[in-house]
């Protein structure tokens, strides 16, 4: 019959369809490469290299510095392969002022491991300023995973602790810090030199800029309070605390004399003139104060 002829066709014709299937060659199912540390894709976190994130050993996280330290020596161990030995690494060390990192860093610095070990120093920073860090190893360009932030506190400025000295600083200290900054600053600093002579009694150019470079030898140093008085600082005089105890208003100063003296060239001219004996002699006084211009940070010694 021409419907059981049709039928018995369209069967035959799907039998050998599927036995042509069969007999075609066979394909072995494809070994995935093994991963390496050279596998490059992109993580959450945006990093490629397949490594640990470095660990920070150095500094303790959160930690303040002493006194006058003012630099970081940042320490991490190494990072490692996944899943075999890592490729060649380098280390990027970013450092962030404030306690979070945040915003743009202040410091990108890079170092080499030695030892499993990755260490690199920040230089000097600001005193008394929160900064945090972070490293991470780097191949080729390609980034690995950042490390957890860490955070450290830089210390205030040096201070002399007046104790070891019998509880008073001797004068011939704070001469020799002005010695040492008074050629150099004035050098640097004409301009403020000119304004604090000629501008009037409270014009602080130039002690501003004198103290700004002595308190980071001792933060003792301030303004002078003329008479007493921190209503009229001294444009031509400064002092230098040498008690036990905090420095803000103390009468147990030094005072120097700093501008004195005209010159045909240059015009007025900067001196040490040790002016404490006949200050008190004269029955007044000088006073220390920072005037609000400088962040107090006077310890108790």
């Amino acid at each position: 019959m021409p419907g059981t002829r049709s039928l018995v066709l369209t069967c035959l014709v799907a039998l050998l369809t599927l036995a042509a299937a069969c007999a075609g060659p066979s394909t072995a199912p494809a070994t995935p490469a093994s991963p390496t540390t050279a596998v490059l894709t992109t993580n959450s976190d945006g990093s490629t290299v397949k490594v640990t994130a470095p660990v920070p050993t150095a500094p303790a996280n959160n930690s303040t510095f002493a006194q006058g330290v003012t630099s970081a020596q940042l320490q991490a161990t190494a990072a490692t392969g996944q899943f075999s030995s890592a490729p060649t690494l380098s280390y990027r060390f970013e450092v962030y002022k404030g306690s979070s990192i945040a915003g743009s860093p202040v410091a990108t610095l890079f170092a080499s491991p030695s030892n499993s070990v990755v260490s690199v120093n920040t230089g000097s920073l600001n005193l008394l300023t929160p900064y945090a860090w972070r490293v991470r190893a780097e191949s080729g360009g390609a980034p690995g995973p950042w490390s957890s932030a860490q955070a450290f506190t830089t210390g205030g400025q040096p201070r002399r602790d007046a104790n070891a000295f019998g509880g008073q600083v001797p004068r011939n200290l704070a001469i020799a810090d002005l010695q040492s900054q008074l050629g150099p600053v004035t050098a640097a600093h004409n301009a403020e030199v000119q304004a604090s002579c000629n501008n009037g009694r409270n014009v602080l150019d130039f002690p501003t800029v004198l103290l700004q470079a002595l308190r980071q030898i001792d933060n003792r140093w301030g303004f002078n309070c003329r008479r007493g008085n921190c209503a009229d600082p001294s444009n031509d005089a400064i002092t230098y605390h040498w008690g036990v105890g905090s420095s803000e208003q103390s009468t147990k100063v030094y005072i120097f004399d700093v501008i004195g003296g005209l010159d045909a060239v240059v015009g007025c001219k900067t001196q040490i003139v040790d002016v404490t004996d006949a200050t008190f002699g004269a029955g007044t006084v000088g006073r220390y104060s920072l005037l609000g211009r400088f962040p107090v940070n006077n310890p108790d010694f």
